[in-house]
């Protein structure tokens, strides 16, 4: 299943830090493809726990 259709899917489960990681993430495709979890959550400003929290909510 393609990100696009993961975030659909579970719209009305996300928060707003979910929103804003997904904004970087769309934004920042190419970029995220070679970031760690850690530097991904640097660069979106929330810990690493809110990143794997994301993560969960998508799967």
């Amino acid at each position: 299943m393609r990100l696009e259709d993961m975030i659909n899917a579970n719209y009305t489960h996300l928060n707003e830090n979910d929103h804003e990681i997904w904004k970087f993430i769309k934004e920042n495709r190419e970029l995220c493809e070679h970031l760690s979890i850690d530097d991904l959550a640097l660069r979106c400003h929330v810990s690493r726990s809110t990143i794997l929290r994301f993560a969960n909510v998508l799967d």
